[in-house]
């Protein structure tokens, strides 16, 4: 992937992210010294279970070291973001997360004073756009190649988005029926895409409340990709996909899981999980060790897990 592609993607993330570490001081508490992140939390009145994943993410951006769970600053950090350095330029950093809220009228200043506004629709569409715009930079492509469906005819995907994912595999395997389950403002954009592939005749478009309603009965396969990120969520999705698989039929579980105890835990997936707590502070947002725990808890059996691209991961179980 074009680096400049990957920064561009994340910078509004690794934005904030700075701004969030300045504004809680969190460079100069640490100093020159070498800290838990109970510790951190504990000097800098913080949640250390919230902490946590921001902490990580800073380890990934370089601006601190992590080791045996211990965290502490970089030599970039200490020289510029620790107060009382000469170079110091965190001030200069907590005004601009200051003003950052104005740039977001600079596309209404531009038009003349004319304001840009969104419907909930139009913000809706342009979500569901967003995720097939991702699914474009490799995923969907990388997971047609990870799972054999040659023994699938009959599949279900579970909050099928722009139904990318179900595209590829259905330009993959010939025979593959797929059912899309998601909510009736998904799939008035999803028809787009199917139609555009001509795959109407194959991909079926159902209206569901994927926690709620029942899935297909006796499936090959059930899909689960960028579904399931909150463990509330996931407790009734996983259980309505173990129903409605045959015996021996194959989950797919793919997204951007961050994986605390790996060694290929990537920037992206750290800097989704502070995305998913900005959006939901209540949730226990899922790490790719807990999603294995809790699918093997519903009788699955792992058949294989690990990276899919420089932002995923995949877990493929099957039903026993």
């Amino acid at each position: 992937m074009n680096q400049s592609l990957s920064h561009l993607i994340t910078a509004p993330w690794t934005t904030m992210v700075v701004f969030t570490v300045v504004r809680l001081n969190l460079f100069t508490v640490i100093g020159d010294k070498s800290l838990s992140g109970s510790e951190i939390a504990l000097k800098t009145d913080t949640d250390s279970a919230k902490l946590e994943p921001l902490l990580r993410s800073c380890a990934a951006m370089g601006l601190l070291e992590s080791r045996d769970k211990r965290y502490q600053n970089s030599a970039f950090s200490l020289k510029y973001l620790v107060e009382g350095s000469a170079a110091y330029v965190g001030d200069l950093l907590k005004l601009q997360s200051q003003e950052w809220i104005r740039w977001i009228d600079l596309p209404a200043i531009i038009r003349g004073g004319k304001t840009l506004t969104d419907s909930p629709e139009d913000m809706h569409r342009t979500f569901i756009r967003a995720m097939n715009n991702l699914a474009n930079l490799g995923e969907a492509e990388a997971l047609a190649a990870a799972v054999d469906l040659s023994d699938c005819t009959r599949l279900v995907d579970v909050g099928g988005g722009s139904g990318n994912y179900s595209i590829r595999l259905c330009q993959k395997y010939p025979e593959l029926q797929v059912t899309l389950l998601d909510r009736k403002e998904t799939l008035q954009v999803t028809r787009d895409y199917v139609l555009k592939a001509s795959l109407q005749s194959r991909i079926s478009l159902r209206e569901a409340d994927i926690e709620k309603d029942s899935y297909p009965e006796d499936v090959d396969a059930v899909l689960l990709s960028d579904v399931i990120y909150d463990a509330q969520i996931a407790r009734p999705v996983l259980q309505r996909a173990y129903e409605c698989l045959k015996t021996g039929g194959k989950l797919i579980i793919r997204g951007y899981y961050a994986d605390p105890a790996g060694d290929k835990d990537t920037l992206f997936s750290r800097l989704f999980v502070l995305q998913e707590l900005v959006f939901d502070p209540a949730q226990e947002v899922l790490t790719f060790p807990v999603l294995k725990q809790r699918v093997e808890e519903w009788g699955f059996q792992i058949v294989h897990r690990g990276q899919l691209t420089e932002r995923s991961q995949i877990l493929i179980a099957k039903k026993i």
